[in-house]
């Protein structure tokens, strides 16, 4: 493993995991929370390629308060413990010039009953808006993850039957995907039960709203035209040009019109993007 300011996020993602794998094997949620946390970086445009070097405070912000937005469990706190971690690392073996690990503040659980409650009204005032297609799609997810429980069921019970309980790969990754399944699942009957669907019938097709697809054209001419649909961070799927209205580009579209211009500040600069269709 080197040392190297210009390795990429996912260069340095897998030093990282090369590092801990040293010493202990790492479980597949640990490989999930990281990967994940590597697309994000990488996501918006001009990012594909990103030198983790490029990476701003803001970008571990915007990432950040997306998790909190979702509501702190058991499960959301290791995941930003092991990002922090990995954070810490890039920083200690120069991969980044400034300690983000800092900008992830993990809270404790607090038995301060006016802590909860304020922590319950910041989640019950962000209703999450969803898309007729994403609210069909996250239901058919939760409808298929839900009908593979005895599968999963049956994995764990077969692993446990072939070997020592205390020193059982097989198990163990049984036991890991059940964990994941079920806090997914968790995750979509969390969404789907605060959700409300948006009537794309009355949006103003003349600004830019969630659910709305735009074309842009940027005043960099290796980037192009791009194609967008705004839609909630549930639904997000970056690599369909499905971003969130929590990204740098979808704050900076929402509310717009055609042929207005907006600027989006990204690792190599300041990029400039002319709206050029807007259709609900």
């Amino acid at each position: 493993m080197t040392s190297n300011s210009s390795n990429t996020v996912e260069q340095t993602l897998t030093n990282y995991i090369e590092k801990l794998e040293s010493s202990k094997p790492v479980s597949a949620r640990i490989k999930s929370f990281l990967d994940e946390f590597s697309q994000r970086l990488v996501s918006h445009p001009d990012g594909k390629s990103k030198l983790f070097s490029q990476v701003k405070p803001s970008d571990i912000d915007d990432f950040f308060e997306s998790e909190i937005r979702k509501g702190l469990s058991k499960v959301s706190e290791q995941k930003l413990k092991e990002i922090r971690s990995f954070l810490r690392f890039s920083y200690q073996n120069g991969f980044i010039s400034d300690n983000l690990a800092l900008h992830i503040r993990i809270r404790r659980n607090s038995k301060n009953t006016s802590n909860s409650k304020s922590s319950s009204k910041m989640i019950s005032s962000n209703r999450l808006e969803l898309t007729a297609e994403g609210h069909q799609k996250l239901t058919e997810e939760l409808a298929q993850l839900k009908s593979g429980r005895p599968e999963r069921a049956e994995a764990i019970a077969h692993a446990a039957s072939t070997g020592d309980v205390r020193e059982n790969a097989p198990l163990e990754a049984a036991r890991e995907a059940q964990g994941m399944a079920e806090q997914r699942i968790s995750e979509l009957e969390h969404h789907l039960s605060e959700a409300t669907i948006i009537d794309e019938s009355k949006s103003k097709t003349n600004v830019i709203t969630i659910g709305a697809e735009v074309e842009v054209e940027s005043d960099k001419k290796s980037a192009g035209r791009q194609k967008y649909t705004l839609v909630s961070q549930a639904e997000a799927d970056p690599l369909k040009g499905r971003i969130s209205i929590v990204s740098p580009i979808g704050k900076a579209l929402l509310n717009k019109s055609k042929g207005d211009k907006i600027s989006v500040q990204t690792p190599r600069g300041k990029s400039t993007y002319k709206i050029l269709r807007i259709s609900h």
